[in-house]
C-alpha cells in the first residue's frame, strides 16, 4: 500500500498498517461488539460481507492518500486490540479515527495511539490541522480529544447523525 508504514513510537502498542489478513481479528476486536460500534459511524456491528467492503475501502484510501487506518497490536501479546488512523471522509478534512476493543477500555490506549498518529500527521505528512467527529454521548472519546488538545467547533451532521466536531491545529 502506498505510504503504509509502521509507526513505532507507542510504548505499549505496535501501530502498523491494517491489511486484509487482519480482517477477522479486527472484526472480533471491534466490529462484532455492539457496545463498541454504537460509538462508530455504523452505530451497529458489521456483517462479514460489510467487513470485506470496509477492508477494500481502507486499501483504496491508502492508495489514494498515502495514509489510512493502522492496526493497534498489544506489544506483549501481539493481538489486535483496535485501530487508529487518518481518513478523508469529506474533503478537504483529514479526520482522526480510533476504536479500542472493549476489554481494553480505560487503559489509555486510544490516547497513546492517537498521539502517535497525530505526530505522524503533523510531522511526516505535514498536515496543518486534523479534525475529529464524536457522537455526543461518547464522553470517553470527548475526554481523549480534549487531552490531545482538540478544540470543539460545534456540531455537524454526518453519517446520518448529529456529531460534535473537534479540530486540532499543528
Amino acid at each position: 500500500m502506498k505510504g503504509a508504514e509502521l509507526l513505532d513510537e507507542c510504548p505499549r502498542l505496535r501501530v502498523e498498517p491494517m491489511v486484509f489478513k487482519d480482517s477477522s481479528d479486527w472484526w472480533r476486536a471491534i466490529w462484532c461488539d455492539a457496545e463498541v460500534t454504537r460509538y462508530l459511524p455504523s452505530r451497529r456491528p458489521l456483517s462479514h460481507e460489510q467487513m470485506e467492503r470496509l477492508m477494500q475501502k481502507m486499501a483504496e484510501h491508502w492508495e489514494a492518500h498515502g495514509f489510512g487506518v493502522w492496526a493497534l497490536r498489544d506489544r506483549t501479546l501481539g493481538s489486535l486490540v483496535g485501530h487508529c488512523g487518518l481518513m478523508v471522509n469529506e474533503p478537504p478534512d483529514v479526520e482522526l479515527i480510533y476504536a479500542v476493543a472493549r476489554s481494553m477500555w480505560g487503559q489509555g490506549l486510544a490516547t497513546e495511539a492517537a498521539t502517535c498518529v497525530l505526530a505522524h500527521a503533523f510531522g511526516k505528512l505535514g498536515l496543518d490541522c486534523v479534525i475529529a467527529l464524536v457522537i455526543p454521548e461518547n464522553t470517553a472519546s470527548i475526554r481523549i480529544l480534549e487531552k490531545l488538545s482538540f478544540v470543539s467547533e460545534g456540531e455537524i451532521h454526518r453519517f446520518g447523525t448529529q456529531l460534535l466536531r473537534y479540530i486540532r491545529r499543528k
